[in-house]
């Protein structure tokens, strides 16, 4: 069964069609066009500023999966606060912006977006990577949108 990230289900959610051809016919799907490839320059700009409210947390590098998985479980493990943890479980890979230990061994997830307003979509990408952690063990207390 093919691998459903946060952000394929956030476009599953706003257009079936789209992904199906995500699974299907990758090749018909043009590339990014430069207005929005502006706005995940943006967007990472936003998450660079939004790390500094969390001094001490592990930058998890995002490129190599694999390494990425790996590196999250070691610093869950040592009850770290985590940039970009990406956790997989089953079929299912979700990566949270900042996933931050509080008490009684929970967790945080802080969800960094580059709007004004909170949106619908930011719901369910939040709601998707709560579902993805708590099924792979982690007790998360609460989600906020920054």
């Amino acid at each position: 069964m093919p691998l459903l990230t946060k952000s394929k289900y956030i476009t599953g959610l706003k257009c079936p069609r789209y992904l199906w051809m995500m699974f299907h016919d990758l090749d018909k799907i043009p590339e990014h066009d430069a207005a929005t490839l502006a706005l995940f320059r943006q967007g990472n700009e936003v998450g660079q500023y939004a790390k500094k409210l969390f001094p001490g947390g592990v930058d998890i590098p995002e490129k190599d999966f694999m390494k990425n998985i790996h590196l999250t479980k070691d610093a869950i493990a040592a009850r770290k606060t985590c940039f970009e943890a990406g956790i997989m479980v089953e079929n299912l890979y979700a990566r949270a912006d900042m996933l931050v230990p509080v008490e009684d061994n929970q967790w945080d997830i802080v969800e960094v977006k580059s709007s004004t307003k909170v949106k619908e979509d930011h719901h369910h990408d939040v709601s998707f990577q709560r579902y993805v952690y708590q099924k792979a063990g982690l007790s998360i207390r609460n989600c906020y949108l920054i």
